[in-house]
């Protein structure tokens, strides 16, 4: 049975995240009204509402995972009150769960500052039920001027998350985690501040970005309305004083990338603040592969190494 620290207890009880995930069998409907299982097919439902999870289904090997088993890996962290549980999502009908923890700033070199200026960060746990049943951790940063998500500014922007039955061992894992997330923002301020150093004109801005959404030799015409669309945010977004782009650098096109995954929304779109956060969240999401593509080519362009 899985013990939990009386602040993540609290968080899965206020969150309405303390509920098992069960697996029954699927059935179909026979004409004289009785119901047949259908070998080796199987629903997750949510114990708390009794919903399915999910309409496809699994196999009967498969274990499905709950919050508290995800909340689990970090807990020692939770415990030492380094980390504190901070929000937890539930996304595609309950499919996707992420659970996110708030990094103390006071564990961290210069109060977690980034290249000088207030950042907050996060480190968070991902299950995707029926997804092979593996949890990932990842780290995300808030910039504070312009609330803007970062997921990609850490090398290590996705881990494996290991848990066993064995007290010690999980705990050897959790502090050993502690101090890569620790080295994680050092290299992010790092990377920042190598990125700020980097002029850019605004002709040349608009080129990399182009590079970026993968547009850089196609023809203005060709484009999709939606991507230009986007792309000229991006570019307004280069030199926003109001979210703290200056028109300058590599920093500031890194973040009028994040400035658009975080506040742009295309005309009459039906993108809901929830499904922007999955996309952002989910390394399959596009905008999480967006900022990834941006990392990519802004790292090369300022000769880090990653």
């Amino acid at each position: 049975m899985t013990t939990l620290s009386e602040t993540s207890r609290a968080f899965l009880e206020k969150h309405n995240m303390n509920y098992d995930v069960q697996k029954l069998p699927s059935a179909f409907k026979n004409p004289d009204g009785t119901y047949t299982d259908v070998p080796e097919q199987f629903h997750l439902v949510r114990s708390s509402d009794n919903a399915a999870i999910d309409p496809s289904t699994v196999k009967g090997g498969y274990a499905p995972m709950t919050p508290m088993q995800m909340i689990a890996p970090l807990d020692p962290l939770v415990a030492e009150g380094w980390i504190t549980p901070d929000c937890g999502h539930i996304f595609k009908g309950g499919s996707y769960e992420v659970i996110t923890f708030r990094i103390d700033g006071g564990q961290l070199d210069d109060g977690g500052n980034i290249a000088g200026e207030s950042w907050t960060h996060y480190v968070s746990v991902h299950n995707h039920q029926g997804g092979g049943g593996k949890l990932k951790g990842s780290i995300h940063s808030h910039r504070i001027v312009c609330t803007n998500t970062a997921v990609r500014a850490a090398r290590m922007a996705s881990f494996g998350i290991r848990h066993t039955g064995e007290i010690q061992q999980n705990y050897e894992w959790a502090i050993q985690t502690w101090k890569k997330l620790q080295e994680e923002i050092r290299q992010i301020s790092k990377r920042m501040e190598v990125f700020a150093s980097k002029q850019v004109s605004p002709t040349d801005s608009v080129e990399i970005l182009r590079t970026i959404y993968g547009v850089n030799n196609v023809p203005v015409a060709d484009i999709s309305t939606r991507t230009a669309n986007e792309l000229q945010f991006a570019v307004r977004e280069f030199s926003n004083p109001q979210r703290g782009t200056r028109g300058q650098s590599l920093a500031d096109v890194y973040n009028a990338i994040t400035a658009t995954n975080s506040h742009y929304s295309p005309k009459g779109s039906k993108e809901t603040s929830e499904k922007r956060l999955a996309s952002l969240f989910d390394e399959q999401g596009s905008r999480n592969k967006l900022e990834l593509d941006a990392m990519n080519v802004l790292l090369d362009l300022a000769g880090i190494a990653d």
